[in-house]
């Protein structure tokens, strides 16, 4: 058919998904086309935030200080992940505390922070 009509079948090809790609990138400005692939969050949202904390770091310009500019340079997603640990933990905690005959010991609320604090770090 592609030599007669100049038509093409493609059906659940590679291919195709490429020149979709293609359109897409001709059709959409750079800055929606840059996104995370997890959360599909366009990287311009938090991209000024990461810049600066990098040009600070760097010395281009004067270093910001504090915590809240790291926070503000993180992912929707990944505020949303701290925020649930930091609420699990001090559910944890308080249960810990207040309830005697909880069998959640600091024992197991150690390896419980070891244990994200490392799928930070590896």
């Amino acid at each position: 058919c592609g030599i007669l009509c100049k038509c093409w079948f493609q059906c659940l090809s590679v291919c195709a998904l490429a020149q979709e790609a293609r359109e897409i990138r001709l059709l959409l400005p750079p800055k929606f086309q840059r996104i995370d692939y997890i959360t599909h969050q366009p990287f311009s949202e938090y991209q000024t935030s990461v810049n600066d904390l990098r040009r600070g770091w760097m010395g281009k310009t004067r270093r910001k200080t504090g915590f809240m500019p790291h926070v503000q340079a993180l992912s929707r997603l990944s505020r949303y992940i701290i925020m649930g640990f930091t609420m699990g933990i001090t559910l944890i905690v308080c249960t810990v505390l207040f309830n005697p005959r909880a069998s959640f010991t600091w024992a197991d609320l150690i390896v419980l922070m070891a244990t994200f604090v490392q799928s930070f770090l590896v």
